[in-house]
């Protein structure tokens, strides 16, 4: 065979391969997926228990039920009904409700019009007419009865008609008109609902049942609890099993509103898991390449991925894709398309980096509209550019890493981040990682590479050239460091526009990408180098907090209002950080009192004199003011003038704060008794 026709015939088996790939990333009912399962979920998901199968967008948990489901429709002793949450998922609670229970209903076999149960199709009529009603309409019912010929008048409220009948009674018909709800009708039909499928499925000859609930996530928050507690509420002990797919960190499955409404993962709902994740990099490299051997072995080729990849471009490519199964194979298509895999052609990092380059554009950002409403797409656009800037413009480097503390402590903000990573913004690389010089606990994030556009950059950057290797990261660079409470500041700043009259203002549509703005930092890398106008050894070098340290927290009033400040100290006794907390303050408030705690605390660690804030900052005026409970400072014109009077007591000599007129209460006293303020014997 010459090599001309091995090239033909090779292109060919790539194109087969591309177009399968892509064939089975459309996944749609009715489609008989591929689905490689490597960890048993394709035998767990069958077990006769209701489940929620957890997993980002695009790691398989709609392949993996409609798998499910083909597997059923090819069984007379099995049934499945698929049904997708898109549907649904701008109708109300009540319609979102009895559109899947009327599914339900009518998907039983044998349940025809011909042996259907005379309850079964009024039940089933009954939820066709409410589906096209109203929320809630007025209902006017009439009820016959007799009473004597005296009556007069009205009964119950309602307007009686009398006709003759003879004797000493009428007849009478009572009217009544009362408002009927959906939702009311729904819950009194609930026994029925359940009840009706219980026999349906006992007459027929189906062993197993499954309701297959899909992107369950696109539901409301707010009706998720309902909507899940009514369906597992109607299944149990019918014969038929809920599964629910969805993203974990946008779905709710319970909540306590006067009594528990929901489900409970592990009493109520067993929990399928389906991220592979970067914290096990060999693993996820193994399991994703097992999925492309599997899908090229369908084509004619063999051993693909062991033959197919040149270096490192594997590993890349794993990296890429977050363990995403989805954004793999994408990837991968996108990378083939320019290739022949003969003899002497293989998948190298350039191929690689070239199909990344617009995957953003074309398929990250299209998915934050399409998944999130404007608000929740807005705050976390907001925090993810705020990432990216710092990725590109401060560190040089994907990788980053944020302190468990700052987790814990800016909970608004970590939660954002758990959606980032559901949404594969942001890659979990580590939660057990240190920072260097510091050694506290970060977790470690890996920047989509889509997001860090590597065609800007030198692909043998430090850290991500360690994760190239296979190296386990365990330490993030002090450079690398993301302090949360810039997030925190974001977060507080775009809520204040969301609730003030016209917050949400369009955006540039030049600035736009896939429908929502996206700023746009420019690619400069960070050199870590001073100025030109600064030499090497003029560069100021902070100066940094012992691990352990003493800190001192003062609380305090201020004209009504509650707070807090913590100092904390270097080994030699001087003010190294502070931070302000405010009580009951909005979010707006309290992102200020983090900005400016931080902006505070690396003035001190680079050096600027105490003596020198204390001077600019005390005076100043503004609201709340008045009186303190501090015995040595009566009076503040501020928050600001408070803490900066507090702070020059605690922690600047007498000859510093005496020229700015800032005494302890037993020195004003003895001004009072002696006329001087110096101590005795100074």
């Amino acid at each position: 065979m010459t090599d001309d026709v091995r090239s033909r015939e090779t292109s060919g088996l790539t194109s087969e391969l591309v177009d399968l790939i892509r064939t089975n990333l459309r996944t749609r009912p009715g489609q008989t997926p591929i689905y490689v399962d490597l960890d048993g979920h394709a035998a767990a998901v069958r077990r006769e228990q209701h489940q929620v199968i957890f997993g980002r967008r695009g790691s398989g948990k709609s392949t993996l039920l409609l798998t499910l489901a083909d597997d059923c429709n090819r069984s007379d002793t099995r049934h499945a009904l698929y049904f997708t949450a898109d549907l649904i998922k701008r109708a109300p609670y009540a319609d979102a409700v009895a559109r899947v229970v009327l599914e339900v209903l009518q998907s039983i076999p044998g349940s025809g019009s011909g042996s259907r149960r005379q309850l079964l199709r009024v039940l089933i009529g009954e939820l066709q007419s409410l589906i096209s009603q109203e929320s809630q309409q007025e209902v006017t019912t009439q009820t016959a009865s007799k009473t004597d010929a005296s009556a007069s008048g009205k009964l119950g409220g309602g307007r009686v008609g009398v006709s003759a009948s003879g004797g000493a009674q009428r007849s009478v018909m009572v009217t009544a008109t009362y408002t009927s709800r959906k939702e009311e009708l729904l819950t009194r039909r609930l026994p029925d609902y359940s009840a009706e499928l219980a026999r349906a499925l006992k007459n027929s000859n189906i062993d197993q049942s499954f309701l297959l609930l899909d992107d369950f996530y696109l539901l409301e928050r707010a009706v998720q609890p309902d909507v899940i507690d009514y369906l597992h509420g109607m299944l149990n002990g019918t014969g038929m099993f809920l599964k629910v797919a969805s993203i974990q960190h946008r779905t709710t499955l319970s909540r306590v509103d006067g009594a528990f409404i929901g489900v409970e993962v592990g009493q109520d709902i067993e929990r399928i898991d389906l991220d592979l994740t970067l914290e096990q990099p060999d693993r996820t490299a193994v399991h994703l390449s097992s999925i492309l051997d599997t899908l090229a072995g369908q084509v004619g080729f063999s051993d693909f991925t062991e033959h197919r990849f040149d270096g490192s471009s594997l590993t890349l490519l794993v990296l890429a894709s977050g363990g995403v199964v989805r954004d793999f194979l994408e990837l991968f298509c996108r990378t083939a398309s320019n290739l022949s895999f003969d003899d002497g052609q293989a998948v190298d990092t350039d191929h690689v980096v070239a199909a990344i380059a617009d995957y953003w554009t074309t398929s990250k950002m299209p998915a934050l509209r399409t998944d999130l409403s404007m608000t929740d797409a807005r705050l976390l656009e907001e925090v993810f550019t705020d990432f990216r800037r710092f990725c590109l413009q401060e560190s040089g480097s994907p990788i980053f890493g944020v302190l468990r503390s700052d987790l814990v402590g800016f909970a608004e903000v970590a939660s954002a981040v758990e959606e980032l990573v559901d949404l594969k913004f942001l890659h979990v690389l580590s939660r057990t990682a240190e920072v260097d010089e510091r050694g506290e606990s970060v977790n470690a994030y890996l920047l989509d590479l889509s997001a860090y556009n590597l065609l800007q950059d030198a692909l043998p950057e430090e850290g991500l050239s360690r994760l190239l290797d296979g190296q386990a990261l365990d330490r993030v660079p002090l450079s690398a460091l993301y302090v949360l409470s810039r997030a925190n500041i974001l977060l507080a700043a775009v809520l204040r526009d969301l609730e003030e009259p016209g917050g949400m203002v369009a955006a540039d549509p030049g600035a736009s990408t896939g429908g929502l703005t996206l700023a746009e930092p420019p690619v400069v890398k960070s050199t870590s180098k001073p100025s030109p106008a600064m030499s090497a050894s003029d560069a100021p070098v902070p100066r940094r907090l012992p691990k352990s340290r003493l800190a001192r927290t003062t609380s305090f009033t201020v004209g009504g209002a509650e707070g807090y400040v913590t100092a904390e100290t270097f080994d030699s006794g001087d003010l190294g950080e502070v931070r302000i907390r405010l009580g009951k303050s909005g979010s707006t408030l309290s992102g200020i009192m983090d900005a400016f705690s931080l902006m505070t605390s690396m003035a001190l660690q680079y050096g600027v004199p105490l003596d020198e804030m204390v001077n600019k900052m005390t005076n100043l005026r503004f609201e709340p003011a008045g009186l303190s409970d501090d015995p040595d400072i009566r009076m503040a014109q501020s928050i600001m003038d408070y803490v900066f009077r507090r702070l020059a007591l605690d922690h600047l000599p007498f000859e510093s704060r005496a020229p700015l007129g800032i005494y302890t209460a037993e020195e004003r006293q003895r001004h009072l008794e002696t006329g001087s303020y110096t101590p005795p014997g100074e």
